[in-house]
Formats: C-alpha cells, structure tokens, sequence
C-alpha cells in the first residue's frame, strides 16, 4: 500500500476511534448511535475503496510527501480550531459537550479527509479527471 494511503488509512481509524469514544451525553443516545454507525461506515467504505483501487493495480502520483501538500492544511487547520473550541470551553459550563467538540467532530474532519483523498486516488486510478491539489506540483 503507497505511504499516502497507508497515512489516509491511519487517520481514519483514528477518526473513527474518536467518533466511537465520544459520541456520548449529553448528545441524545439515538444521535450517538448514528454518529457510530456513520463512523464505522465511512472507515468500512474507504477500506472497500482501498481495495479496489488495488486490485486495479493502480499507480499513484505520490509527487510529494503529504505535509507538503496545500491540501493538508485544510483538516490541519479545522482539527487546531477544534482543539482550541474544546480547551477554551473546558472552563465554562459547556464542559459537558468538549467531547463532542474537540473528539468527535475531529473524528468527523479525519473520516471526511481521509474520505477525500481516497476517492480522489480512486478517480484517478480509474481514469477520471481529478481535483487538482495546487501544493502538488510546486518544489519542497
């Protein structure tokens, strides 16, 4: 498996794990549950999407390490807002809802990345026009 997708994989699971711990009070019980079944169905999807994209023996234009890609900088950035959210309301009477803030809409911005950039690398090995990631084709 290419070091992009084995990095989009992790990010997921761990996106996954953070919906799963965190989708608690005070969220209604029926929304918890449907933020896990949704969790586990993202990671379940792009497992599948991994898989046929390598049965197709795909090659991947990995061009850059991932960190050097602008595109990063978009969940990079919502993950450190939602941090920041989550710490900041740890002091006021919103404490109960840091796990929902800072654990599983940060699950949700990893499941939604990682769903991103996999079914841009499943495009591409399937021949269909891509988004263009702008930081791809500029030097380190």
């Amino acid at each position: 498996m290419p070091r992009r997708l084995s990095g989009i994989l992790i990010g997921s699971v761990f996106g996954t794990v953070f919906v799963l711990a965190n989708a608690h009070a005070p969220l209604a019980p029926a929304a918890g549950t449907a933020l896990r079944v949704l969790a586990l169905a993202a990671l379940t999807g792009l497992v599948a999407i991994m898989v046929l994209v390598g049965r197709r023996g795909a090659h991947f234009l990995v061009l850059m390490a991932v960190w050097k890609q602008r595109s990063i900088a978009v969940p990079g950035a919502a993950l450190t807002v939602l941090g920041a959210a989550g710490l900041a309301m740890a002091a006021t009477p919103a404490v109960d809802w840091v796990p929902f803030v800072s654990g599983v809409l940060s699950g949700a911005v990893l499941l939604g990345g990682g769903t991103y950039a996999v079914t841009r690398e499943y495009r591409a090995a399937a021949g269909a026009p891509a988004p263009h990631d702008e930081g791809a084709d500029r030097p380190g």
